[in-house]
């Protein structure tokens, strides 16, 4: 995970800049660690964990968690691909996903093979798709070609001149 992605803002830039937001985040910790006590009574250490106010570090200033404070306030905390949710939910977060289990959630927030050759290529997208029972633009990312010997070797043929235009044309880039 990066860094920027678990920001900590010091308390007084919030008082100075937006006090009223300051009293809001109060008053959303307070609600929050109240039901932090209740499912965990008397272990304070999880409730430091958890609270959005981190108090008085190294430098003696308090901050703002902006990550608890994104996943309290909001229905879902999203991983954008397995292994980053993993990581949320068995390290970073541990102790958020214990509480709000049905928060966490996986969606990939990237292009489907299918979507990105029509996309990229769609010359040979076009190949593809006009080959027999190529179960491919509407079903799945997956192609399937099923056809015969000769009906193989034309696609082929076809691919070949669609790959040789693509090389002249970055060539030509």
């Amino acid at each position: 995970l990066l860094p920027e992605a678990l920001e900590r803002w010091p308390v007084s830039l919030i008082e100075n800049m937006l006090p009223r937001h300051l009293e809001i985040i109060y008053q959303i910790n307070q609600i929050f660690m109240d039901a932090v006590a209740a499912r965990y009574p008397g272990d304070f250490d999880r409730m430091r964990r958890m609270s959005i106010i981190e108090e008085a570090d190294g430098f003696g200033e308090k901050r703002i968690n902006m990550a608890h404070l994104c996943i309290v306030g909001s229905h879902v905390t999203n991983g954008v691909a397995a292994l980053h949710s993993n990581l949320l939910k068995s390290s970073t977060f541990k102790d958020f996903y214990e509480f709000y289990p049905d928060r966490f959630q996986n969606k990939t927030n990237g292009i489907t093979p299918r979507r990105w050759l029509l996309l990229s290529n769609p010359s040979l997208a076009d190949i593809i798709c006009e080959v027999p029972r190529a179960k491919f633009k509407h079903f799945s990312s997956i192609i399937i070609v099923e056809s015969t010997t000769v009906l193989k070797c034309e696609f082929n043929r076809n691919v070949e001149k669609v790959s040789i235009g693509s090389s002249r044309f970055s060539m030509f880039l």
